[in-house]
């Protein structure tokens, strides 16, 4: 079972990885999504976690960033910006 000090070492290995409090309950693995210039950016993000899906509901609504990059290779760090949706889902805003 994964714990919150687990979680927390194994985002600052990743490629991508879920920045603040949040990175304590929720290790990202993967992101799915699409930009454009005439439209949202729209991503799937999904996470590991140790937690109920019922302590896991006080992140509905709230504000919340993740990484992509590990700034290794001399590429520029992308931070995304966005809000858990009630499906724990993640939405972006430009």
């Amino acid at each position: 079972m994964l714990n919150s000090t687990q979680l927390k070492t194994d985002q600052q290995s990743h490629f991508i990885r879920w920045n603040g409090d949040i990175a304590d309950e929720m290790l990202l693995i993967a992101l799915k999504g699409a930009e454009s210039l005439s439209s949202s950016y729209q991503y799937e993000l999904r996470s590991l976690t140790h937690k109920k899906e019922s302590e896991l509901l006080r992140w509905h609504g709230q504000e919340v960033s993740c990484q992509i990059g590990d700034g290794s290779n001399e590429l520029p760090q992308r931070l995304l910006h966005g809000i858990v949706d009630s499906n724990l889902l993640f939405s972006t805003y430009a």
